[in-house]
């Protein structure tokens, strides 16, 4: 069966409805707290945590996020992405400090 791309555009736009969780938002945040996770564990398998490119999983996983569960669960997504990024990937590694900023928390101002 071929479809015009008019009717593909339709088909795409109705399964893209069909699958969304913006009318679960208990499933939307814990999709959200899972993505970030699954974000973090994908980028610590990727390299050691002092390499740089700290939020390189983070951006897509925000997106995804905010595609199917909306702009809450996405803005949660987001300040999850902050609170790891600024604790794990800048100095002092895995710690809070709250010396003053280093470059790397430069980042956080570009993710946010």
């Amino acid at each position: 069966m071929k479809l015009s791309l008019k009717a593909s555009i339709d088909h795409a736009g109705r399964w893209v409805g069909n699958h969304t969780l913006h009318d679960r938002p208990l499933t939307s945040y814990l999709a959200a707290v899972m993505v970030m996770l699954l974000a973090m564990g994908i980028r610590l398998v990727i390299a050691p945590v002092e390499a740089g490119l700290q939020y390189v999983t983070f951006f897509p996983a925000v997106t995804l996020v905010a595609f199917f569960g909306g702009f809450r669960p996405g803005m949660l997504a987001t300040s999850i992405g902050i609170f790891l990024g600024g604790y794990v990937f800048t100095p002092p590694y895995w710690e809070l400090s709250l010396e003053p900023p280093y470059p790397e928390t430069s980042g956080l101002a570009w993710f946010f």
